[in-house]
């Protein structure tokens, strides 16, 4: 069930307790109505990364990350698991 929040954190909260508990497909709506309202989220972008359906996907989200903050260590080290897939 979808609850009504205002706070790209709070979507972001809800996302990591949906993937924590397996429903990815949850966290990944969150994850969602989090980036409608903060777009460059890059804790967001980042479990969107963790949860995407496709390796390609992770790694486009990775590399957009990565645009916003060229030093993020976790974009990096996601685009270097992406590529051993």
């Amino acid at each position: 069930m979808t609850k009504i929040v205002n706070s790209p954190d709070k979507y972001l909260s809800l996302g990591i307790d949906a993937v924590r508990t397996g429903r990815r497909l949850e966290a990944r709506r969150y994850f969602d109505f989090a980036l409608k309202q903060s777009p460059n989220h890059i804790p967001t972008l980042l479990w969107l990364a963790f949860v995407a359906p496709t390796v390609q996907q992770s790694q486009a989200i990775l590399e957009q990350v990565l645009v916003l903050d060229p030093d993020n260590e976790r974009a990096k080290a996601g685009l270097a698991w992406a590529e051993q897939q």
